[in-house]
């Protein structure tokens, strides 16, 4: 199906019945496919059949993009045999499918993560990327991915991964903030007068060293209630008051109310939080224009247009 001769990571099947029913063999993959390191994508990992007649083997709608590492076959006793490849991806049982699918895979790598955490490192290392873009691209298991995320950290030795849960459990006494630092070499990361500092507290540093894991923090803006703070920023902030570049949980937690206000029916342009987030409110006639700014590298902006009375709740 994949045209990979490899042993899977792991292998699912999944019987699905009730309002959607089919049948899935699913396959993670041991090792990045040699034209994903290229950034080529591609939508043929999952082969889809209705009742045992093959339909096709592109399908984008049945997974999210960033599951590249799924491969294997759907047989579906719901969908018509006539069924139009070009409809596929806007029919409402492809969408059910979807959503069963993607549940299951999340199970399936949190079992794996749990109770087979050698393994699951090893599947991380190849497919990290793909489950980082995945926080960006889908809001609405945003909360499942940010506890499938591995990083090294500066308290322990190369090459030992933790899990943003593992670096929360671990926090030292009075410390309220989730530290990081981005760059590829750990040996000069760790000489940063901002890490020898927070080092001295007792406190750990998270090491980002893919150019991906930069946007995290701004996607995910807190996590366990704890703000993301860049310790290159640490030194700035510990004389200036929280709304500065590591920004509080509070601020996060009302930005974040605000786009899912947002979300529910209206356009949103553009959605990505930052350090230093400034929320503003300007009417524009019935209209109301919600804009938030921040200033990591430049400025970048969220403009969305809602009604007057989605803006009362903000």
């Amino acid at each position: 199906v994949s045209m990979d001769y490899g042993k899977p990571a792991r292998r699912i099947l999944f019987n699905a019945e009730g309002v959607t029913e089919f049948k899935s063999l699913l396959f993670f993959s041991g090792h990045m496919p040699f034209q994903f390191r290229f950034g080529e994508k591609t939508n043929k990992g999952v082969h889809l059949y209705v009742r045992r007649v093959f339909i096709t083997d592109n399908c984008p709608g049945l997974l999210p993009e960033y599951m590249g590492f799924v491969s294997g076959v759907v047989d579906s006793s719901d969908l018509p045999l006539n069924v139009s490849r070009e409809t596929l991806q806007d029919n409402p049982m492809i969408a059910r499918i979807n959503k069963s699918l993607t549940h299951r895979i999340f199970s399936e790598l949190s079992k794996m993560m749990d109770k087979d955490r050698e393994n699951y490192e090893v599947f991380y290392r190849e497919f990290s990327r793909m489950l980082k873009e995945g926080v960006h691209m889908d809001y609405a298991n945003r909360s499942k991915l940010q506890d499938l995320l591995l990083f090294e950290s500066m308290n322990n030795p190369a090459g030992k991964l933790i899990s943003l849960k593992e670096y929360v459990d671990a926090m030292a006494e009075g410390q309220e903030k989730i530290y990081f630092v981005t760059g590829e070499n750990k040996d000069r990361l760790s000489k940063l007068p901002q890490v020898v500092m927070l080092k001295k507290k007792g406190y750990d540093v998270l090491l980002f060293t893919e150019d991906v894991d930069e946007f995290i923090p701004q996607y995910l803006m807190t996590y366990d209630e704890k703000s993301f703070c860049n310790a290159a920023s640490a030194r700035k902030q510990s004389s200036r008051s929280s709304s500065g570049s590591c920004f509080s949980s509070s601020v996060a937690a009302s930005a974040k109310t605000a786009y899912l206000e947002l979300n529910q029916g209206d356009m949103v342009m553009h959605a990505a939080f930052g350090r230093g987030m400034v929320l503003s409110v300007m009417k524009m006639g019935g209209d109301a224009l919600l804009e938030i700014a921040f200033d990591t590298i430049g400025t970048k902006k969220l403009m969305a247009k809602t009604a007057s009375a989605h803006m009362k709740k903000l």
